[in-house]
């Protein structure tokens, strides 16, 4: 089974303007890390980016 052509979900709806589910994947984990005292900054800033592209802001 070869995969060269398929695209993450998350790039096919960046691409369609749709919304991602970053907030799922990467804003739980910052959660979880936050409530445990401990620091995330390449992950918020990932999270913080990609938000940004889906809002328009």
């Amino acid at each position: 089974m070869e995969a060269r052509n398929h695209a993450p979900s998350m790039l096919v709806d960046a691409r369609h303007g749709r919304p991602t589910e970053i907030g799922c994947l990467n804003g739980a984990v910052l959660g979880l890390w936050r409530r445990h005292g401990v620091p995330a900054p390449f992950n918020q800033a990932l999270y913080s980016i990609i938000r940004c592209n889906n809002t328009g802001r």
